[in-house]
């Protein structure tokens, strides 16, 4: 499967409250996408387009195995993402986006669609589950080794090494002023609403399976 992401619209679920930070924002992502894509081989290429960029033409870079893909300043996103799947209308391809119109345009191209808030959450259940492997691998590692046989700094080489997920989380946390009281009050607020899903919320759940 060919993942492509709608860069500014995941940007803004992921930090609904920042102006002037872009950059530092983009970075971010880019490198918690290299984590996730690293982790999930059915995901064969991930591209995170953003509208213009420092060119008329589009650029693209790489980093970690992920494509930064740049419009152009006489195009946008949702263009490139289109025509995209117009050459690649062979392969699968699911689109992350908030965008209406660009929606209805991939799925008439048969490509799938899923919202960018519903990804923020599968990337954001990703990164906590790898915390928490790294520091139970950390515990471990270091419950190995008797208190008198280890070497001074040790200890440091080893959580820094392993925590990657963890740092990431914690840099994010820092772009984005996030509160924990605001998150317990969001993670309160969901878990009082429970429902049957309806046949739209099941079609959904089969699309965000594949993401897992």
């Amino acid at each position: 499967m060919v993942l492509l992401i709608d860069g500014y619209n995941v940007l803004r679920g992921l930090y609904p409250h920042n102006k002037g930070r872009l950059d530092k924002e983009r970075s971010q992502l880019i490198r918690e996408l290299g984590l996730y894509f690293k982790a999930r081989p059915a995901i064969k290429a991930l591209t995170i387009v953003f509208d213009a960029g420092p060119f008329l033409h589009a650029s693209r870079e790489v980093h970690n195995g992920v494509v930064e893909m740049y419009s152009g300043q006489r195009s946008t996103a949702d263009r490139w993402i289109v025509s995209f799947i117009e050459r690649n209308s062979h392969r699968e391809i699911m689109v992350v986006t908030n965008d209406r119109e660009l929606s209805r345009r991939c799925v008439n191209m048969r490509a799938e669609v899923v919202s960018a808030q519903d990804f923020v959450d599968i990337l954001q259940s990703f990164l906590a589950e790898q915390a928490a492997e790294e520091l139970s691998t950390s515990s471990s590692i270091l419950s190995d080794f008797p208190q008198g046989d280890r070497i001074e700094g040790q200890d440091e080489r080893v959580t820094v090494k392993s925590n990657e997920a963890l740092d990431l989380l914690m840099e994010q946390a820092d772009l984005s002023g996030w509160s924990k009281h605001e998150g317990e009050e969001s993670h309160r607020s969901k878990k009082g609403k429970s429902h049957t899903l309806s046949k739209r919320d099941r079609e959904r759940l089969s699309k965000l399976k594949k993401l897992l």
